[in-house]
């Protein structure tokens, strides 16, 4: 082994000396390389110069100067070309040029042959240095599997060894064990005895003591049961005395059971939206009732001429119409109340569960309400046609068998604006002429759009108010992950350095105190339920909880001398920052803290107040038995996983995670989708009644207008425009109203529909006014494609005969 060790050592040395070698060898390589490069750059440059030289004319020696500076030629022959060459002797240089290339090429093929003879030797050794190393390589192996062969064979025989060594050593304590063994054998049974005679002494002596201590006990137990029977008689006395304390009670009404009192408000919330929705849907149904019915009476003109003419009283005339009237409006409240009564306020009640167990949803008929609504329509319809038939009646019949005459045409506002006026095309300026001709049709059209565009906003808001709770809640104020709540061992505090310190899972977490507190109303037994939240290290608190103002987004420090209460809770209680609160404690005990700020929050009520605070006001110390904590991978699919092994823990309660808490209560908040859904598909199908009426009626006011267009040769799609453009640019009004209404209209909702625990977002996104404009344009441009038909079919021989 120690020879073969010498061999591969020597082995060795031979490819480190060959390398060496190999890496001179390459080294002069790469010099040759760069040699033969070089020297073909100043070839290719000489030719080029070269070429230059023989052009015609030739070129100037600033040009030739130039020429040479960009070849990057060696300094001599820079020099030499410079001093030779005059402007004028181009072939001469050339021809001293050839001499010189041709020497270069020759020095070139030369340093070439050398360069490749010397590349072919480097590449024969690294090729027998490669089968050296690889030989070398083999040959170690073999030596190193011989030699471990021959240390595991050494170590076998050292184990036999011990092992025979340990055997003697063994045999030879076992026999003096056997040897002393006996000697202690002897000495035991002498000591046997002797403590035998001890014992039957001591036992002697215990009995004689023993009769003299049962006189002592006999004595002592007669003092004893005395003492007792006094004692029994104490406190018989005691219980006497006990019972004789007057009882201490706490006396509450209904209105201080938070359930209760906040059930009865939200149900007075919902009562002051339901005075909202009902006018502005009852404000525009009556808008298309009155424009139908006066539209129906003045298409019957010729026919109430007729009657009255061959006899017929007004109030026979009249009770066609309203009875007519009377009998559709009946027959629409009929329906409205077998949905109305169903489907609303079952949708309400359903989105309330979020709050409350409403074990049955009971959706009574009320008859009131369902008498003064069907009252109401009935009035609205009747009192519309009334005042229609009546106006009609006035006339004498050879008025009313004529057509009306047309409203004078007269000069508008745009027109006195020359400059705009005079750009604009006959087909805009007839446009607004008729928009500014038909005031009635112009305001009942604006205020129908601009009435279902503020429902449609109002619903797209109120879900956006409903999606800012989750988006800012969970995703820009709470920014921990998770909470534990622990309780310490025999009265200690938790150690939540062993709980969460030691996760590899966790990447910070933050110890606080909390307990559910009440806050008190001034002047009022009403109380609200709060978080009150004390964290260990509250300048450290930001990462977790991060507390800002909702307005001004400016961040909120808890201070060491106050507390800090959410927005909805300061709301409830009339408070801001300077003002003092009163809270209640889970034992019953109420104390004061000033306010110094108010933070934005959306879900339950908290506050906030650091350890040495909540020390001087209730001169307790906070107990830490809650942490939150943040994870290293929040989307990661561990936190079942973490949140076993946590429970596993001594003094470990519960442990939650907060996007479990997120999901739970989107999933709750898609109940609040259904009546947004119902405002929206209510308003969307108001916005197409509406248009779809006054459009109809603008068709039938205007229909030998629209047929002398016709005549005079317009076209399909142009009689179209020359509806279509006044209805978008009404529309476009009516938009642009009903956002301003819309802001009103949400600003309203979100106030009375706010829960005491939660508060909505309080803007309307800017998507929301843009799915509303496009909603309402859409049902503008459903209502004329449905109306292109109407239009197409209308005859004009027959439109343009008078009724004369």
């Amino acid at each position: 082994m120690v020879s073969a060790k010498r061999e591969l050592d020597r082995g060795l040395q031979e490819i480190k000396a060959t390398e060496g070698k190999l890496k001179a060898a390459a080294g002069r390589l790469e010099q040759g390389r760069k040699q033969l490069e070089e020297l073909e750059r100043t070839i290719g440059a000489l030719r080029s110069l070269r070429e230059a030289l023989l052009q015609s004319p030739p070129i100037s020696r600033e040009t030739f100067k130039q020429l040479i500076e960009n070849a990057g030629l060696p300094g001599e022959m820079k020099e030499w070309l410079l001093n030779n060459y005059n402007g004028e002797n181009g072939p001469a240089v050339a021809a001293e040029l050839d001499k010189s290339l041709s020497e270069m090429e020759q020095e070139w093929t030369g340093q070439k042959e050398v360069y490749e003879r010397e590349k072919a030797e480097y590449e024969a050794g690294r090729d027998l240095l490669d089968g050296a190393k690889k030989e070398y390589r083999s040959e170690l192996s073999r030596y190193e599997n011989g030699l471990a062969e021959l240390k595991a064979a050494e170590e076998e025989l050292k184990r036999g060894k011990a092992e025979l060594d340990r055997a003697k050593r063994e045999i030879s304590r076992n026999e003096e064990k056997i040897a002393a063994g006996a000697i202690e054998i002897t000495r035991k049974e002498r000591e046997l005895q002797q403590a035998l005679s001890e014992g039957r002494n001591r036992l002697n002596a215990a009995k004689a003591k023993l009769a003299e201590e049962r006189k002592n006990y006999e004595a002592e137990k007669a003092k004893i049961l005395s003492e007792i029977r006094q004692g029994e008689e104490k406190i018989r006395d005691s219980e006497k005395n006990w019972q004789e304390i007057p009882d201490e009670w706490f006396v509450f009404t209904r209105d201080g059971n938070p359930g209760y009192s906040g059930y009865g408000d939200d149900a007075e919330r919902i009562g002051a939206v339901a005075k909202v929705f009902p006018l502005f849907f009852f404000l525009v149904a009556a808008l298309v009732c009155l424009t139908t019915m006066t539209r129906m009476v003045e298409e019957d003109r010729v026919q109430i001429g007729t009657l009255k003419a061959i006899g017929y009283g007004s109030g026979r005339i009249a009770a066609n119409y309203l009875i007519y009237g009377f009998s559709s409006s009946l027959l629409g409240s009929l329906f409205g109340l077998a949905v109305g009564f169903r489907l609303f306020p079952k949708a309400i009640m359903e989105s309330y569960q979020i709050m409350y167990t409403i074990p049955d949803i009971l959706t009574p008929y009320h008859w009131d309400l369902a008498v003064l609504s069907t009252a109401i329509a009935l009035l609205t319809t009747t009192a519309s046609t009334f005042l229609a038939v009546m106006q009609e009646l006035r006339s004498v019949p050879a008025r009313l068998m004529q057509p009306r005459a047309p409203k004078p045409g007269k000069r508008i506002l745009l027109e006195r604006i020359t400059p705009l006026w005079s750009r604009l095309s006959f087909s805009y300026k007839v446009t607004f002429r008729n928009i500014f001709r038909y005031k009635r049709r112009f305001f009942m059209t604006v205020l129908g759009i601009s009435g279902c565009t503020a429902l449609l906003i109002t619903g797209f808001g109120l879900s956006d108010s409903i999606n800012d709770i989750m988006g800012k809640q969970f995703k820009e104020i709470f920014l921990y992950d998770g909470q534990v709540i622990a309780e310490g061992s025999d009265g200690e505090a938790v150690d939540w350095a062993a709980i969460l310190g030691t996760r590899k899972e966790v990447q910070a977490y933050m110890p606080l105190s909390g307990e559910s507190v009440d806050a008190l109303l001034s002047g009022s037994d009403r109380s609200y339920e709060a978080n009150l939240l004390i964290p260990k290290e509250p300048e450290e608190l930001d990462p977790f909880i991060h507390l800002r103002e909702r307005k001004t987004k400016r961040a909120i420090r808890i201070p060491e001398d106050g507390a800090v209460i959410t927005e909805k809770l300061a709301e409830l209680l009339n408070a801001g920052p300077g003002d003092t609160i009163r809270f209640r404690d889970p034992d019953n005990h109420t104390y004061e803290a000033k306010i110094t700020a108010v933070a934005e929050n959306y879900m339950s009520h908290y506050l906030y107040m650091s350890p040495a605070y909540y020390k001087k006001i209730t001169g307790k110390a906070p107990d830490y038995d809650k942490a939150i904590f943040s994870l290293k991978d929040p989307e990661g699919n561990g936190r079942t996983a973490l949140a076993e092994d946590l429970m596993k823990q001594d003094g470990v309660v519960n442990v939650f995670f907060l996007k479990d808490i997120a999901d739970h209560f989107q999933d709750m908040l898609k109940s609040l989708d259904s009546v947004v859904l119902i405002l929206i598909v209510s308003a969307g199908a108001l916005a197409f009644v509406v248009l779809y009426n006054l459009t109809n009626i603008n068709i039938t006011e205007r229909i030998k207008e629209i047929a002398t267009v016709k005549v005079l040769g317009f076209r399909n799609w142009e009689v179209d425009a020359y509806v279509y453009r006044e209805n978008l640019l009404l529309t476009l009004i009516g938009t642009l109203t009903g956002f301003l209404l819309g802001i009103l209209l949400h600003r309203h909702v979100i106030d009375t529909m706010e829960i005491d625990t939660m508060m909505f977002g309080q803007q309307v996104h800017p998507d929301s006014f843009l799915w509303s404009a496009l909603l309402t344009f859409a049902f503008s441009i459903a209502v004329n494609l449905v109306m292109h038909y109407r239009l197409k079919g209308i005859p004009m021989a027959e439109s343009l005969k008078s009724v004369d």
